[in-house]
This record gives C-alpha cells, sequence and structure tokens, in this order.
C-alpha cells in the first residue's frame, strides 16, 4: 500500500521539484550549522594546517592524565580567564557563563567581563 502511494507521487514532476527544493534547503541548513558554524571552529579559530596540529597537542600535552575536579575547575578557570581578556571580538558567550557560574566558586573574572560587555555600546557588539 505504501510502495503504490509513493509510485504514485513520484509520477507528478512537481514531487521531484518538492524533493530537490527539500535537499537543497537541508543541505542550506547543514552548512550553517556544521561546517560553517562554531561547532566546526571556522568562524573563531584562525589557526590551520601543521599550526593547528601543534596548538592541538600542545593543548592535550598541557591537560594530559586523569580527571579530577581540581583539573576541571583549572581547565574551565583558564577557558574563562582567556575569554575576560579578550574583549576585542565584542562577544559575550552565555552559555560559558553560565557553566562557570555552576562549577566555579570564584569565577569573578568572568564576572569582570559580564561588566566590560555591559559598558560596551551594542552598535559594537558582532552577532
Amino acid at each position: 500500500m505504501l510502495l503504490f502511494e509513493i509510485k504514485k507521487l513520484l509520477k507528478k514532476t512537481s514531487s521531484y521539484a518538492g524533493l530537490v527544493v527539500a535537499v537543497f534547503i537541508l543541505a542550506g541548513l547543514l552548512y550553517g550549522i556544521f561546517l560553517n558554524g562554531q561547532l566546526s571552529g571556522y568562524s573563531t579559530d584562525k589557526i590551520r594546517g601543521r599550526d593547528s596540529i601543534a596548538l592541538n597537542t600542545e593543548i592535550a600535552n598541557k591537560y594530559a592524565g586523569s580527571l579530577s575536579d581540581d583539573k576541571i575547575e583549572s581547565i574551565i578557570t583558564q577557558s574563562v580567564e582567556n575569554n575576560a581578556k579578550n574583549t576585542k571580538s565584542g562577544f559575550f558567550d552565555i552559555f560559558s557563563w553560565y557553566v562557570s557560574k555552576e562549577f566555579i566558586l570564584n569565577n569573578s573574572s568572568y564576572d569582570r567581563e559580564l561588566e566590560n560587555y555591559k559598558k560596551m555600546e551594542v552598535s559594537t557588539l558582532k552577532m
């Protein structure tokens, strides 16, 4: 029954056009989310090739070893401090703020970053 209905739909040319449009829309969504977004790091990372491999190896060696509460707090704290120093980007990451607020007892550096962004003009922020 289902196979019969699918065959009946495919006899019409408009169904092929609809399928092509759906594929283009899906490809556009996937490109924006996965290939060109922050998930892939493309929009934020300007390091490519061998430099990227060397940097990733350096970071992996820096945090090698068993995972403990102190190490997790250290990693998150360093990340928050790096973000707080980078005020030129004009980007405030609310997710990182919530993570630091939940998991770090003394997250004053991220609170400082929040204060810096409150003082900035809205027109200078990058969205």
